[in-house]
C-alpha cells in the first residue's frame, strides 16, 4: 500500500509592538510586546523572548519562557525597554519559528543627527538632537542622556554618565 505522510500548515504568528511612552506625571511607561499563534503548527507551543545579546529575556512576572501556550492565546511580554528582541515559538514537534521585533522609543521624540569626521582617533563630532514632534505631549522636562545604540548597558539614573551614556545640553 501507500502513506502520505503531512506537515503541518506553517505558523501564522501576530506580533503586535507598543512603543515607550511619556505619561504626564508618572514618567515613561515601558513598552510591549503582544504575541499570538493564530494557526499551524502542532500545539501546545513554547514562546520565548531574547534580547539583542540571544539571551532570555528576565520578566515580570517571569513568564518567559511561557510554555504550554494554545492556538488564539496571546502572550503578553511587558516592561520592556526599546531596542531590539527575537521570539522563538517551538511547537510539540519541536519544529521552530524566529520573529524579529522591535520596541521604539518614545514616538514623539524626532531625534536628528549630524556629525563631522575626524582624522585621527576620538577627533570626530557627533551631534544628537531631539525635539518634540507634537507640541501638546510632553517630553520630559531635566537632563537628558544619550547612548549610541547598542548601548553597552541600561541607564543607570544613580550614575548618568556610566556606560557609554552621554549628557544633553
Amino acid at each position: 500500500g501507500t502513506a502520505t505522510i503531512e506537515q503541518p500548515e506553517e505558523l501564522d504568528i501576530k506580533v503586535q509592538e507598543e512603543p515607550l511612552q511619556c505619561v504626564t506625571g508618572e514618567g515613561i511607561k515601558l513598552g510591549s510586546l503582544e504575541v499570538t499563534i493564530d494557526s499551524g503548527g502542532t500545539g501546545d507551543f513554547t514562546v520565548e523572548l531574547y534580547d539583542k545579546n540571544d539571551a532570555l529575556v528576565i520578566t515580570d512576572p517571569n513568564n518567559n519562557p511561557r510554555i504550554g501556550v494554545s492556538l488564539g492565546t496571546t502572550v503578553i511580554f511587558d516592561q520592556l525597554n526599546y531596542g531590539d528582541y527575537t521570539i522563538r515559538i517551538v511547537d510539540a514537534n519541536g519544529c521552530e519559528t524566529i520573529e524579529e521585533a522591535t520596541i521604539n522609543a518614545y514616538t514623539d521624540i524626532i531625534v536628528e543627527l549630524g556629525g563631522q569626521a575626524g582624522c585621527e582617533l576620538g577627533s570626530g563630532i557627533m551631534e544628537v538632537e531631539a525635539d518634540n514632534s507634537d507640541p501638546e505631549a510632553p517630553i520630559g522636562t531635566g537632563d537628558f542622556y544619550f547612548a549610541i545604540y547598542p548601548y553597552a548597558a541600561p541607564f543607570d539614573p544613580d550614575n548618568p554618565t556610566a556606560n557609554g551614556w552621554h549628557p544633553g545640553e
